[in-house]
């Protein structure tokens, strides 16, 4: 069975596919979005975000919410609220850790 190796693309703030394939996106409700892979990759890839768009405003984010093999799902906003944005993104297959493991998923949040 193929499995993903790198997946990238953009995205526009309705959750529109403006780039990139072996993907599609679901929006989740406001500044939030879920990208499933097909394939999914075969361990859980490494993955980054960004905010994407035509406009020149510093306080705009993008962040990855959660990994998975066959999705990562993404928050978007600006200015300290949930809002849509457009972003790009990659994901790409992790391979294994030195001792053959798949690379850790948990992310600690900061206190």
């Amino acid at each position: 069975m193929p499995t993903a190796s790198n997946v990238f693309g953009v995205v526009a703030p309705d959750g529109k596919v403006l780039l990139g394939t072996n993907y599609t996106v679901k929006k989740t409700g406001t500044g939030k979005y879920e990208l499933n892979f097909n394939p999914a990759f075969n361990k859980y890839p490494v993955a980054a975000v960004t905010p994407y768009c035509t406009i020149d405003d510093p306080n705009m984010s993008a962040h990855i919410y959660s990994v998975s093999k066959d999705k990562i799902e993404i928050r978007t906003g600006s200015k300290g609220s949930i809002s849509n944005q457009g972003f790009a993104f990659i994901a790409v297959d992790s391979g294994t850790s030195p001792e053959g493991e798949d690379l850790p998923l948990e992310v600690s949040e900061a206190e």
